[in-house]
């Protein structure tokens, strides 16, 4: 059975096409590109943007552009050529980066609702427990726990893949391995989308819990 590798498009594009494709493609690698590294040189050039809840941002930021650079890049090359410009062994590199970089952009997501969770709910103690040291190490945890869990995850599914038969664009074939990729879908999606509705609502809560205190005090006074 053919492992796929690369989603087939049944030739080559038509001209119109070609160019609709790679303009597309080539405005959103800018705007990806750009933004994201005014974000990356603010917190960097400003040391009071230099906050843990911007080291978040910052590592999102690092995140997009990886997948700008790892997946739109080449695929904008491939479609400006009307055919595959990579390897092989690129493919399976691409495919692994793009395998991570998904739950990794959640988790940091999640990782910083969390975050603003803690500092609103336990704001003295979210001094002294947080600081930019501990921020760094834990974004890195998130990196090293993301690769672990993509490791066995893509591996099956581009080692020994034919990439030639196909063209323009690598992807997985998660669905030739419905384990792999039930474990993927779970280690992406339900932990950290319940961790970011866990901690907006815990701040939803207290923001309500706040404003019943204020108005509570301000009868009070009017009294």
């Amino acid at each position: 059975e053919e492992s796929l590798a690369m989603s087939e498009t049944g030739g080559e594009l038509s001209v119109p096409v070609q160019a609709g494709f790679a303009t597309t493609m080539a405005v959103f690698f800018v705007v990806n590109i750009f933004g994201n590294s005014l974000v990356i040189w603010a917190i960097l050039s400003n040391t009071k943007l230099q906050s843990t809840s911007n080291f978040y941002l910052f590592a999102l930021a690092v995140t997009d552009i990886t997948i700008g650079v790892n997946t739109m890049l080449p695929a904008l090359l491939s479609v400006s050529v009307n055919k595959s410009i990579l390897p092989g062994w690129a493919c399976t590199l691409t495919s692994f980066v793009d395998t991570m970089t998904l739950p990794l952009s959640l988790w940091i997501l999640s990782a910083s609702s969390l975050d603003r969770c803690i500092m609103i709910y336990k704001p003295i103690k979210y001094k002294a427990w947080i600081n930019n040291h501990k921020t760094f190490l834990f974004i890195g945890g998130i990196c090293l726990a993301c690769a672990v869990v993509c490791c066995p995850i893509i591996t099956p599914s581009t080692i020994g893949s034919d990439w030639s038969a196909h063209s323009f664009t690598c992807s997985p074939n998660f669905f030739g391995k419905l384990d792999y990729f039930a474990a993927y879908c779970f280690f992406t999606f339900p932990v950290p989308i319940f961790v970011v509705i866990a901690s907006y609502s815990i701040i939803f809560s207290v923001s309500l819990r706040d404003r019943k205190r204020e108005w509570e005090r301000r009868s009070g006074d009017s009294r």
